[in-house]
């Protein structure tokens, strides 16, 4: 045990208990650093929102999400703010059915308290048959759960780095394409090969994209459907709408009321940018702080 005598991610981690639970209060600002657990494991962020990197994806986790990792894979967590973490780490006996590959699913009320409860249950040598039927019973609910496809490639041509990381921390800044090339030294057309064949995408609908999923963190947080539009650069409500429920396959208000369970907290209001259209939206955004503790 620690010495404040909580368990540690260590002993969770060495454990024999087929389903072994972690939990964590993470600071504003953390970012964990690319790292790789023997286990498999489920990571649930209670409040919050994180960005979960693996390779040249990067996957977005929402209070009412999970992000499962199968064992031995590098991803690096940065965090939009102060939050609590459960992680589940998973035992060889348990793997049956599970996902080779990284997998955001989509959790259930009854889901989430079974997991945090999970956290609490002891360790080596002392299941129950409690602690057996509840880890039964999350196993049962993750063989049903939906899958949520909240990722998105990120390019690694050095050139276009200090662009997509102010890109991700600021997805509201108001610039035009060639204003982004210029941060990047590079012509606007070669910037837009960048991230065509590395995305898939043009520049303009990769950063919307980013501000889509940004906007989810923003509704989770209780800001209005209305206010979330003007900081995503869209031209209009209606408008961004559209493009949130062609995104997520649910409007912003039905967003709103999945995600935002608790009262409304601290909010940093980014700057807002003035023009904006659908599917080129152009804009500044919402700066957002990170985490700490040990590497989930």
């Amino acid at each position: 045990m620690s010495p404040d005598g909580q368990r540690t991610i260590d002993q969770v981690e060495a454990t024999q208990t087929p389903l072994a639970g972690f939990a964590q209060s993470l600071v504003s600002g953390h970012r964990t650093g690319r790292h790789a657990h023997a286990r498999a494991h489920l990571l649930h962020v209670v409040d919050g929102f994180m960005r979960v990197e693996i390779g040249v994806d990067s996957y977005f986790v929402l209070p009412n999400t999970a992000l499962f990792l199968p064992a031995g894979l590098d991803h690096d967590i940065t965090f939009s703010r102060a939050a609590h973490l459960n992680t589940l780490f998973l035992r060889e006996s348990t793997m049956a059915g599970m996902p080779e590959s990284p997998r955001v699913i989509g959790l259930s009320p009854l889901m989430r308290e079974l997991i945090a409860e999970c956290t609490t249950l002891p360790l080596d040598g002392q299941r129950t048959p409690r602690s057996d039927w509840i880890t039964a019973l999350i196993l049962h609910e993750f063989a049903h759960a939906g899958q949520k496809d909240f990722s998105l490639r990120v390019p690694v041509d050095t050139r276009v780095e200090r662009l997509v990381q102010q890109v991700l921390s600021q997805p509201s800044v108001d610039m035009e394409l060639e204003s982004c090339a210029e941060i990047a030294h590079i012509s606007s057309r070669t910037l837009t090969r960048i991230f065509q064949r590395e995305t898939g995408m043009s520049f303009a609908q990769w950063r919307q994209q980013i501000r889509l999923i940004w906007s989810l963190n923003a509704l989770a947080e209780g800001v209005s459907p209305k206010v979330v539009s003007a900081l995503s650069c869209f031209a209009s409500v209606s408008a961004f709408g559209v493009a949130f429920k062609r995104t997520f396959g649910f409007t912003p208000r039905e967003a709103q009321e999945r995600f935002h369970s608790r009262q409304v907290t601290r909010y940093l209001i980014p700057t807002v940018g003035t023009d904006a259209g659908l599917d080129e939206s152009e804009g500044e955004g919402g700066k957002d702080t990170l985490l700490s503790g040990g590497n989930p």
